[in-house]
């Protein structure tokens, strides 16, 4: 699937998970204009790439990337407040592209507990503003 093919989810505004394992995505616009969405999870897309239509994500916990091989700059997520755990595994995002004390909520965990992790509570350091 295209991200174009994605349109259908730009109407689902109210929601709240998304996964997609194994699709051909490369493009996450469609889902720019679900602010409220709290979980991403798009596994296994070799062409993604661009995280920037999820920078608005504002209620945004979990956002799921395992085996997307170009992503390879976490920077537009990095700054949504209420994100808890980026899985990362299988990603070019490496423990050191990850400013301190926001790769906390990294894994690089082959299998990790994602609805365990996406409801800890924030790092006492975590510089961004209140979630």
């Amino acid at each position: 699937t295209r991200g174009r093919d994605l349109g259908a989810l730009s109407a689902a505004r109210s929601l709240e998970r998304v996964e997609l394992d194994g699709a051909d995505v490369d493009d996450l616009s469609p889902l720019r204009t679900a602010t409220g969405r709290r979980w991403v999870g798009v596994r296994n897309a070799p062409r993604l790439s661009d995280l920037s239509p999820l920078r608005d994500a504002r209620a945004l916990r979990c956002l799921d990337l395992r085996g997307c091989g170009a992503v390879r700059d976490l920077s537009p997520a990095l700054p949504i407040a209420s994100l808890r755990v980026v899985a990362l595994r299988g990603t070019g995002v490496g423990p050191a592209d990850v400013p301190g004390p926001l790769r906390t909520y990294c894994t690089w965990s082959e299998r990790p507990d994602l609805e365990l992790l996406a409801d800890r509570p924030r790092h006492p350091d975590d510089p961004r503003g209140a979630a």
